[in-house]
Order: C-alpha cells, then sequence, then structure tokens
C-alpha cells in the first residue's frame, strides 16, 4: 500500500511542476474563476433551522425519516462490521439499489460527456485527465461553513450537502452568466453537459473534520491519527444540465495511520497546502504516506474524486 501512496505522489506531484500551464494549454480543462458571484443563491434556499434543502426540485437529500436518495458505497459492504455504515444504510438507503458490478460497456460513451468540474483542485483535475475526460474547471465560491448541521457529527449529511450546495450554486452561475454559457456549449461540442461537484469529510473519533482553519486545528488533527483510524467520506453531485436531474453519491475510505510522532507531524505541518485538505489529511505527503499502514477503499476518492462513484452514479441519473 506504500508503494502505491508514493507512485500517486510522485504523479501528483510531476503534475504540478510539469503543468504550471495546463489550463490553457490542454484542451477543454480551462479554468473559469467565479469572483462576481456570493453565495446569495445558496443562501435562499437554507432554512432557519440551517438544513439545506433543494428549492422547487425533486430532493435527493431529505431530512432524516424521509425518502433519500443518496448512494453510498462502502469500502467492504460484507466482511467488515460498521456500525456507522449500517446506521447510514437504515436510515438513508432504504429505497436505493446499488449495483455491485459495472459493466462500463453499458454506460454511454463517455466521450459523449462533457463534464463541468466545479472545482479548480489540482488532484481532482489529475483524476479527470488520468480518466481521459474531457472537462471544463470553474471555481466557484461558497461558504461552506453556512450549510449544514454539524452538531450531529453526521459526515454523510454534511459533505452531502455542500456538495449539493456547490451543484446549484454552479448551475446558477451558468445560468446567469451568457459568456460562460457559451463557452460551455462551444467546448462541449454537442456532447452531454454534466455538471460535476464533490466535497470531503474526514470522520474520526465520533468527530467530523474539514478543512483546518488554523495551524492548532491542523495539529490536533494530525495527533488524532496516530495509531488510529480515519474515515474518508467523499461525495459526488452530478447535474445533467439539460433537465437539472441531480444525483449524489458517497464514497467511504479508511486509512490506518501508526507511529507518527511529534516531529514527522512538524514536518507536516511545513506544507501549506494541508490547509485546503479536509482534516488536513494529505496522504501523499512525503512524511506522511511513510506512516499510513492501511487504506480500505479508493485512494481516488481520498484524493477528492471517486472515478467508481462517478461512474455509479452515471448509471443512474
Amino acid at each position: 500500500m506504500k508503494n502505491n501512496i508514493s507512485q500517486y505522489s510522485i504523479e501528483l506531484n510531476k503534475f504540478v511542476i510539469d503543468n504550471n500551464n495546463y489550463d490553457t494549454t490542454t484542451n477543454y480543462n480551462n479554468n473559469y474563476n467565479d469572483n462576481n458571484y456570493d453565495n446569495n443563491y445558496i443562501n435562499r434556499t437554507t432554512k432557519e433551522n440551517n438544513d439545506f434543502y433543494y428549492k422547487k426540485r425533486n430532493d435527493n437529500i431529505n431530512n432524516l425519516g424521509e425518502t433519500n436518495n443518496v448512494l453510498f458505497l462502502c469500502y467492504d459492504e460484507t466482511n467488515d462490521d460498521c456500525t456507522t455504515c449500517d446506521k447510514y444504510r437504515k436510515n438513508y438507503m432504504s429505497n436505493m439499489q446499488i449495483s455491485n458490478n459495472i459493466d462500463i460497456n453499458k454506460l454511454n460513451d463517455l466521450n459523449d460527456y462533457f463534464f463541468i468540474l466545479g472545482s479548480t483542485s489540482t488532484s481532482r483535475k489529475y483524476i479527470l485527465k488520468k480518466s481521459n475526460l474531457n472537462f471544463l474547471s470553474i471555481r466557484i465560491h461558497i461558504d461552506e461553513k453556512k450549510i449544514g448541521c454539524r452538531k450531529k457529527n453526521d459526515p454523510f449529511t454534511l459533505t452531502s450537502n455542500i456538495s449539493v450546495a456547490k451543484g446549484l450554486k454552479l448551475l446558477s452561475m451558468i445560468k446567469k452568466d451568457s459568456q460562460l454559457k457559451e463557452q460551455i456549449f462551444e467546448l462541449a461540442q454537442k456532447k452531454k453537459i454534466i455538471l460535476l461537484v464533490g466535497d470531503e469529510v474526514i470522520y474520526c473519533n465520533n468527530k467530523i473534520y474539514e478543512k483546518p482553519t488554523n495551524q492548532k486545528e491542523a495539529t490536533d488533527f494530525l495527533k488524532s491519527y496516530n495509531n488510529n483510524k480515519c474515515f474518508s467520506y467523499s461525495s459526488i453531485t452530478l447535474i445533467d444540465y439539460e433537465t437539472e436531474k441531480i444525483v449524489t453519491g458517497i464514497d467511504e475510505s479508511v486509512i490506518n495511520i501508526y507511529d507518527m510522532n511529534d516531529n514527522i507531524i512538524k514536518n507536516i505541518l511545513e506544507d501549506s497546502s494541508i490547509y485546503f485538505c479536509a482534516g488536513a489529511l494529505k496522504i501523499e505527503n512525503i512524511y506522511m504516506h511513510k506512516h499510513i499502514n492501511v487504506i480500505k477503499g479508493n485512494i481516488d476518492s481520498i484524493f477528492g474524486l471517486s472515478i467508481n462513484l462517478l461512474f455509479h452514479l452515471l448509471t443512474i441519473l
């Protein structure tokens, strides 16, 4: 496993070094920065209790007790008991069926899709590029702290709500910006346009870890991982641009970390990019990856975009 992480680390670091002009030199992978939008669209669709919901749409994610259509991929559904997963499936997945065997040939040719990635994350762009998918990367600004409830420490609902909020913000941006819309149609070349956004939270010691806001928080996160296991919950929301149909899913991975002492943590903290990672968990960090014992699940999910989950969601969109 450590060799796999190291290989991903080398490839990602090479990607960062060799592709500084990536967005201007590679077809379809241009960046569009959202500097003119605020969170009004999201705020208008937020209830007083701060639970996010869909405005004038069929809900994919509803409050507990209501029908919920969030696809959940557990890292090991049959061989490893997980009370958190069991509780989630009981409360949220009563009407959702997972296809255990994806027949990629049954999907529409992936070359027929054009993805609008609501992120400028290097790792997400890298994963799409390595998967030979056509996409346009757009930066969206959204205050994640205003979305969802954190009191219940429910990582599934939180990451789903944030992901959906990003998707609706992206859809609103495109609808309002005729120049952006024209650019998208020109790049898509009559391909099916799919909006793609994601979010990730880390769950450890019955607490949700988001991006650290300061060094102390990052330090506390990292110390809590030592000789422990943490869960990565990476959500994806897809929106069909034409029909505005929304599907959302969550991919779970489990990371076991060992012998990561204070000196190692100090070295990790020198990497400023950890502040852009949920839970300050950057598994490709040259110091951290040496102390990861086991990863159960999809490594690309921990990087922020599970291709496995993406394929599943496309089959039900």
